[in-house]
């Protein structure tokens, strides 16, 4: 199983109090700037939320709101349930495993040199950027599918769909 680490560069927006969420465990957030592109290719600011627990929230201490950062982090979420409101609720976090200064030219002291808005697996290798389609990379990452097998007795064609079901859609018009 491949480790769920991450590594991304931006700059720190701002940085959120510490919360003493009991005598045990305190929490700090931070927003991070992140350079990326829109769908078309313009030039878009991503601002996504961490948090530092426990002892990071002292390594958070040692940067400033406009610093350029690389942040190592770990994705993890957790199920809640309410009995009594009989709900449950799903979180998500970015969880910051370490956080370092990058000078001007990328480099920070994990040694790796990134662009902005660049994500990093821990091997070095950026799993984004690829030439590949999504379905290769996922054939490349979790083995190819073994292909369904078909018989004619189970292909059955649908009379009520058009020919062409995008007929007359303009991409323009789309809502994304």
């Amino acid at each position: 199983m491949e480790e769920n680490k991450f590594q991304i560069v931006g700059v720190i927006e701002k940085k959120f109090p510490i919360k003493e969420i009991s005598a045990t465990f305190k929490k700090q957030e931070f927003l991070l700037v992140i350079e990326d592109v829109d769908y078309k290719g313009e030039p878009n600011e991503e601002f996504v939320k961490f948090q530092c627990v426990q002892n990071m929230t002292t390594r958070l201490s040692e940067v400033k709101e406009g610093d350029k950062v690389i942040v190592e982090y770990k994705l993890t979420g957790r199920k809640w349930e309410n009995t009594e409101k009989e709900t449950t609720m799903y979180f998500t976090n970015l969880n910051v495993l370490t956080i370092d200064l990058l000078d001007g030219t990328g480099v920070s002291t994990l040694g790796n040199v990134i662009k902005p808005g660049e994500v990093l697996s821990m091997n070095g290798e950026d799993p984004l950027a690829t030439s590949k389609n999504e379905d290769a990379v996922d054939d490349e990452l979790y083995g190819k599918p073994e292909p369904p097998i078909i018989t004619d007795a189970e292909v059955t064609e649908n009379k009520d769909e058009p020919d062409d079901c995008n007929a007359g859609a303009d991409i323009d018009d789309l809502p994304f």
